[in-house]
C-alpha cells in the first residue's frame, strides 16, 4: 500500500516535470523565428546599414540611398496596404456563402496585378541603389543581389508541410 502511494507521487511528479519541460520548449521555440517589430521610424533600415557596410558608402551615398529607401518604403506600404484589402475581400467572398465565380477572378486578378507591382518597384529600387555605387561597388552589390536572389528562389522551392 505504502509501495503504491509512493509510485503514484512520483508518477505525478515526472507527468508535472514532463509538462514543465515540453511548454518550455514550446516557448523557446515559439519566438526563436520571431521576426522584430517594425520600425515606425523610417530613419534605421537594417537593408541600409547592410549595404553601407558591406559596400562602404560615403556619407552622401548614405544620404541618397537614405532618401531612396524612406520613399521606397513608403510606396511599398501603400501598396502592400491596397494587397491586405483585396486579399481580406478575397478570403471573406471566397470562404463566405455567396461566393461569385467572376469576382474571385477579378479579386485574384487585382492581387497578382499589384504583386507584380510590388516586385516591379523593389527592382527598380535595387536599380537605383545600383545607380548609387562606383565600379567597384557595383560588382559587390551585383554579387550581393545575387546571392539574395538564389537564397528565395530556394526559399519558394520549400515545400509547406514538412515531410516525415
Amino acid at each position: 500500500m505504502k509501495n503504491d502511494k509512493l509510485i503514484i507521487v512520483a508518477l505525478i511528479v515526472l507527468i508535472l516535470l514532463n509538462l514543465t519541460s515540453w511548454g518550455l520548449f514550446w516557448k523557446s521555440t515559439a519566438n526563436r523565428h520571431a521576426l522584430p517589430p517594425l520600425q515606425e521610424d523610417l530613419d534605421v533600415f537594417r537593408s541600409q546599414r547592410l549595404l553601407s557596410g558591406k559596400l562602404n558608402f560615403s556619407n552622401e551615398q548614405e544620404r541618397a540611398l537614405k532618401q531612396l529607401q524612406k520613399s521606397h518604403f513608403q510606396e511599398m506600404k501603400d501598396l502592400r496596404k491596397r494587397h491586405r484589402l483585396v486579399r481580406q475581400a478575397f478570403v471573406k467572398m471566397a470562404m463566405g456563402p455567396s461566393y461569385n465565380s467572376e469576382m474571385a477572378d477579378s479579386l485574384f486578378q487585382e492581387m497578382t496585378v499589384l504583386n507584380g507591382e510590388m516586385q516591379k518597384k523593389t527592382w527598380l529600387h535595387f536599380r537605383d541603389i545600383y545607380q548609387l555605387c562606383d565600379k567597384g561597388q557595383k560588382k559587390e552589390f551585383r554579387s550581393i543581389m545575387l546571392r539574395l536572389n538564389k537564397l528565395n528562389s530556394r526559399k519558394r522551392q520549400m515545400p509547406l508541410v514538412k515531410p516525415h
